[in-house]
């Protein structure tokens, strides 16, 4: 049966390859994208007061269609273990959420903006 450790490598790994659909949520620092029947959720805190913002705090959450948990992965700085894994997912799908195909249709748009006379 599968662990959180594993779900982690292979969203990291599809993400990668691009095949994972994330987007940005309501919430601030959180992206989500859906998998099957399952959702799935990154969530970063910069803490407050860190003007560098550094993530201080990681949470990949998965829950099922109704809200309800299926596991989840977490990383503080107060933890003994620093999850490489969980970071670079957070940072990929949040490259990923930003890749909003209307930035496009902007730079198409002002380049058709003749020049004033």
């Amino acid at each position: 049966m599968a662990d959180m450790n594993q779900v982690l490598a292979k969203l990291v790994e599809r993400t990668a390859e691009n095949r994972v659909p994330w987007e940005r949520s309501s919430q601030p620092g959180m992206f989500r994208a859906s998998v099957g029947n399952l959702i799935v959720y990154i969530t970063g805190n910069t803490g407050e007061g860190n003007s560098v913002g550094l993530l201080q705090h990681l949470v990949l959450s998965v829950m099922d269609s109704r809200g309800g948990a299926i596991g989840s992965v977490v990383h503080s700085p107060n933890s003994n273990r620093v999850n490489a894994e969980l970071i670079s997912l957070y940072e990929q799908a949040k490259a990923v959420a930003a890749d909003d195909p209307r930035l496009d249709e902007l730079i198409d748009a002002l380049d058709a903006v003749p020049p004033a006379t």
